[in-house]
């Protein structure tokens, strides 16, 4: 049978996807099958528009393959809706979804029962990690006492205090860094490191921390 390869991290992920296609051309070896085509895409699966998949999927559909194959059913995608959705149109097509790591087929009942069951899971596990992130978030908000975001570097009080009176007087983050930066009010350089840099403006994420835990006058 001739096979579509299609590999898939999202763009937080800092593994490489090559992996992945290197696993599946094993398996269509493995069983004689004709690779087609083998792709990578570096996008969320919670997206149904992914041009690679979709480009993809498109080809199956056209009979330029037999099927198309990922190592997981999370590669394909994390919504069960999308993912049934895609299972019924290869299934009118004749066409096969192959998961190498796990035992799914739709040409038979059995194997249409544990797609589903799985595409479940896939987004029952989406939205816990969803719930997890959100929980962290919030507790880190609070910890910081409305700050959020990694540890910012420690403003002087003669920068805190200028930036609250332009804030107080409605100024823009952005303007407020400007402004600062043409006082003297800039993040010191720094000459070692990933993170090294010349003297410049403070970002303006630092400047919210800062002031997140001022008590900002309010403007007349």
């Amino acid at each position: 049978m001739r096979f579509i390869l299609y590999a898939r991290a999202s763009t937080k992920d800092k593994q490489n996807p090559e992996h992945q296609l290197a696993e599946l051309r094993t398996w269509a070896a493995g069983r004689g099958h004709e690779i087609v085509a083998a792709e990578i895409e570096r996008e969320s699966g919670r997206k149904a528009d992914r041009p690679v998949f979709v480009g993809l999927l498109e080809r199956v559909l056209r009979r330029e393959a037999d099927g198309l194959a990922c190592t997981e059913l999370s590669r394909f995608g994390r919504s069960v809706a999308h993912l049934l959705e895609v299972s019924k149109a290869l299934e009118q097509a004749g066409a096969e979804l192959v998961c190498t790591r796990q035992p799914v087929d739709t040409t038979t009942p059995a194997g249409r029962l544990l797609f589903t069951v799985l595409a479940a899971v896939a987004a029952f596990e989406a939205d816990l990690t969803r719930e997890r992130v959100r929980a962290g978030v919030a507790y880190a908000i609070k910890q910081r006492g409305g700050a959020w975001g990694r540890g910012r570097e420690t403003l002087p009080a003669a920068t805190v205090a200028r930036a609250v009176a332009w804030r107080a007087l409605g100024t823009s983050w952005r303007d407020v860094a400007t402004l600062l930066a043409s006082e003297g009010h800039t993040q010191p350089a720094r000459a070692r490191g990933k993170s090294a840099h010349p003297a410049r403006p403070w970002p303006i994420g630092t400047l919210r921390d800062a002031l997140a835990r001022v008590e900002l006058p309010q403007a007349e």
